[in-house]
């Protein structure tokens, strides 16, 4: 029993926990990542709104986007240096540092002119590269003097290309995070797994107590009860165990009697037969038709006896 269902049990219930615990992590990296994601976008989009009048202001004092590089590095080492941002934070440089209350992670600012050509980005990835009018429609437009002359965008910089973008304070959050969820769910398998194994161990106890009774009764010990205290299958189980015991037990002791009153029942006429015999050998009784009359008849009895047994074996076979 204990070698064979409760191993049976705890293995399945292995397996459901096995089961269980990758979807629950995969499901809350994917939460955490998309969550992490647009808390980034939205980040970007507020730190590029108070960074859009920065830029203007650079435009008008110098009359075009030349040596804006420096400018672009120098916000995004210290963010909070300008704007709403001022004083809500302290740096604390590659990229990361509180705007308007939300904290910016391995962010990168793009400046890109009034024909979507990138002329700034912190990063030097895609420096004179032209980007599409839907990446440049989530920017903030730089106007001065009511015209456009360009649009600034903060993105989490390469934050889905994780493979190249491994030391990014993202890619090292989402890290630290994943870590936890995979820590937190091992330690709750393992605290279900005991739990479980304690669960099962108390379940099968009753089947524990009934088998060790049903040894007892196949060596014929007829005795043997068992207690079960629940209401469930296992306490009707055990409730008809035991009815079959008491009719297995009363079913014994009517065959000891009545193997005990087959047994009296035979003996008077086989005595009689016997006395008289013996009496006739020993000439006591005379050989006469009286003397046969009466072994006759108790012969006769004998027979009758004979064929009620036989009649009850063939009742107790179910013939």
């Amino acid at each position: 029993m204990r070698s064979s269902l409760i191993f049976k049990l705890l293995g399945a219930f292995l397996l459901v926990i096995a089961i269980m615990a990758l979807i629950i992590s995969w499901l809350t990296s994917q939460a955490t990542q998309n969550a992490f994601e647009l808390y980034a976008t939205r980040s970007g989009q507020a730190w590029a709104q108070n960074l859009a009048p920065v830029l203007a202001d650079y435009y008008a004092r110098n009359g075009s986007w030349e040596g804006v590089e420096a400018l672009l590095q120098s916000e995004i080492s210290n963010p909070e240096a300008w704007g709403a941002g001022k004083g809500q934070g302290q740096g604390r440089g590659l990229g990361a540092g509180r705007v308007n209350g939300m904290w910016t992670l391995g962010q990168r600012i793009l400046l890109v002119d009034e024909k979507r050509l990138v002329i700034g980005d912190t990063s030097n990835e895609l420096l004179r590269e032209t980007l599409s009018s839907v990446e440049v429609d989530s920017g903030a437009p730089v106007a001065v003097e009511g015209k456009t002359v360009g649009v600034v965008l903060v993105t989490p910089g390469d934050f889905t290309q994780k493979a190249n973008n491994e030391n990014s304070a993202a890619s090292q959050f989402l890290s630290s995070v994943n870590q936890s969820i995979l820590l937190s769910v091992a330690g709750a398998s393992v605290i279900a797994l005991v739990l479980g194994a304690a669960l099962f161990f108390q379940i099968t106890a009753p089947l524990r107590k009934l088998k060790q009774a049903s040894t007892a009764i196949a060596q014929g010990d007829f005795s043997q009860r068992v207690v079960i205290q629940s209401k469930d299958e296992f306490g009707e189980l055990g409730r008809t165990f035991n009815q079959m015991a008491e009719n297995l037990e009363q079913e014994e002791k009517q065959r000891q009697r009545l193997m005990a009153d087959v047994a009296h029942e035979l003996r008077t006429p086989i005595s009689v037969v016997q006395a008289n015999l013996e009496g006739m050998l020993d000439e006591v009784l005379p050989l006469d038709m009286g003397q046969v009359a009466t072994l006759h008849d108790q012969v006769l009895l004998l027979n009758r006896l004979v064929d009620d047994l036989r009649l009850l074996s063939l009742a107790e076979a179910g013939e």
